[in-house]
């Protein structure tokens, strides 16, 4: 059973402690955003994988939808795939960027609610409470922000 977590909704850009310590502690990730996706919303998944593989992590990057050809400049978006590839018996931690949890999220819910745990990070103050890891920043201009503190923070 996947332990509760409380919710951490900030004005602050400091990175959450608990979120850092999920990260550290876990190998396996899969990330994920909305449905009809951004730059924000995909530069921010595509920037947290390539930083999760540069820490040596397991990172895929799900969407349903693909990359629209608008963004398919961002590097590693060829990485993007439609389904989880492979399920594995260590704990996995799921990451939405940009948005709430499903069933925005461009991925199978029931898939991401088997997640051992799941982390939010979103600049959008409408992100409803959930038993997710959250830091939700209302004054942050984009995601993209909070993705690059939270690599600095981890580097």
């Amino acid at each position: 059973m996947r332990p509760s977590r409380k919710i951490t909704s900030t004005v602050s850009r400091t990175v959450p402690a608990a979120i850092l310590q999920t990260i550290e502690a876990h190998r396996h990730f899969v990330l994920t955003t909305h449905t009809r996706p951004d730059a924000d919303a995909l530069g921010s998944v595509l920037a947290l994988h390539l930083g999760l593989l540069k820490l040596r992590k397991n990172s895929q990057v799900i969407h349903r939808e693909g990359v629209p050809e608008i963004c398919r400049f961002l590097p590693a978006s060829g990485d993007v795939r439609a389904s989880v590839d492979t399920v594995r018996e260590e704990p996995i931690v799921g990451i939405v960027l940009d948005s709430d949890v499903p069933p925005r999220a461009a991925m199978d819910a029931e898939e991401f609610d088997s997640f051992h745990l799941r982390i939010l990070i979103d600049h959008h103050a409408t992100t409803p409470a959930t038993d997710s890891l959250a830091w939700v920043v209302p004054k942050a201009s984009a995601t993209g922000e909070l993705v690059q503190d939270l690599l600095q923070a981890l580097s």
